[in-house]
């Protein structure tokens, strides 16, 4: 994820909160998966495309949580 972006991910996270949406919706992820796989017409594979996903999906996880604490709200 691009430093550029991580205020963004602050943001989901705030929003996140007052909704009170958990941080990880694996339910919300399996459907967008299947959009992504769905939509793929290459030059990648579907397991790449679905990793790289992942990744950037942890570290913004990761760090809304960081936020999150930084901010003294309770881990999501």
């Amino acid at each position: 994820m691009a430093y550029t972006e991580s205020p963004i991910v602050g943001e989901i996270g705030k929003i996140k909160k007052m909704l009170g949406l958990p941080v990880y919706d694996p339910v919300r992820e399996k459907r967008i998966f299947s959009r992504m796989k769905e939509a793929n017409a290459g030059p990648l594979d579907d397991g790449a495309i679905i990793r790289m996903f992942e990744r950037v999906v942890d570290e913004s996880r990761r760090l809304e949580r960081i936020m999150s604490q930084r901010e003294g709200r309770e881990e999501c």
